[in-house]
């Protein structure tokens, strides 16, 4: 029977306590991502600069493979400095995240449920409020962060199901701007911006980092597929996929599978500046190489071949 998307989400909390007893939000293999969020939504730019809503250069995308910090990245990272403003990206409630002391983070309850909009090593925020407007002014970015880390001003912005810190789940940011140019209609803040069946038989990814002068033009250094028969356990691949058009990349399943078949079938991505291994649909942090000596589930995408 054809199926739609599957995504199975096995949720691990993970609460570690620091010797002073700080709770912190991941640990490897905590499940960060979940399914991307209504694209309609349309959230605004949350940043302003002479008074006009600005788009500036995004310095680490939606699961980005990183050296610091968590890696793939759980939001988006936005350059900025205190000359710029915060604002809501939406109408909503506006709290402080009650289970975090690191990175003066604030959590923005918008008007759709279950969806929530986290703001990051702000140096100053409004106190909380019940009845935000959309554009309302709410704080200026900082780098506030852990003492070891040595960070720039920036706001680091997401996507969130929660308004706390510790088992929280990152909805893809690219969705949510479709509609906007200046981030390449979201392009600009995922790593991948779609995952695609067509043809009948091909899957089939666009995939871009951010490159020389953030120029969100890095291609990946290799991008592979894995894929199984519905009703199968082991994976089988992974197998190179080809780049087909610009930064899509594509595997024709026809002639490798009888037709009627249902597969499943996931991408292992990787930038040549790490080794760190990165998959579409998203699922873990720090996931490992091989989806089949990992004792957790993994999302996948489920098409029949025709």
């Amino acid at each position: 029977m054809k199926r739609q998307v599957i995504i199975i989400f096995t949720v691990l909390l993970v609460l570690a306590l620091s010797s002073s007893s700080v709770v912190t939000a991941y640990s490897n293999f905590s499940v960060v991502f979940t399914d991307a969020i209504n694209g309609t939504t349309r959230w605004i730019s949350p940043i302003k600069e002479d008074g006009s809503l600005d788009d500036p250069i995004i310095t680490s995308k939606w699961n980005e493979a990183r050296s610091i910090g968590t890696s793939p990245h759980v939001g988006v990272d936005i350059g900025v400095d205190e000359d710029y403003r915060i604002v809501a990206v939406a109408p909503g409630k506006w709290e402080k995240v009650t289970d975090d002391s690191k990175y003066n983070t604030y959590s923005l309850d918008t008007d759709v449920t279950g969806l929530y909009c986290h703001y990051e090593h702000m140096s100053y925020a409004v106190g909380p409020q019940d009845d935000v407007k959309l554009g309302q002014y709410l704080g200026i970015p900082g780098k506030y962060a852990p003492a070891n880390e040595n960070i720039n001003v920036h706001l680091h912005f997401g996507a969130y199901n929660k308004n706390k810190m510790s088992g929280r789940l990152a909805y893809r940011n690219e969705t949510l701007y479709r509609d906007n140019s200046d981030w390449g209609n979201g392009r600009y803040l995922d790593t991948f911006s779609k995952v695609e069946w067509g043809s009948g038989s091909i899957a089939r990814v666009t995939i871009s980092f951010s490159g020389a002068g953030n120029g969100h033009t890095e291609k990946p250094s290799s991008v592979k597929i894995y894929y199984r028969e519905e009703g199968d356990l082991a994976w089988i691949g992974p197998y190179n996929m080809t780049n087909s058009n610009a930064y899509q990349y594509t595997y024709d399943f026809s002639g490798k599978v009888p037709e009627g078949t249902t597969v499943q079938w996931l991408v292992q991505y990787k930038r040549a500046s790490s080794n760190i291994a990165m998959y579409c649909p998203a699922k873990f942090y720090k996931p490992g190489d091989n989806p089949n000596v990992s004792g957790y589930s993994w999302a996948y995408k489920t098409n029949t071949v025709t």
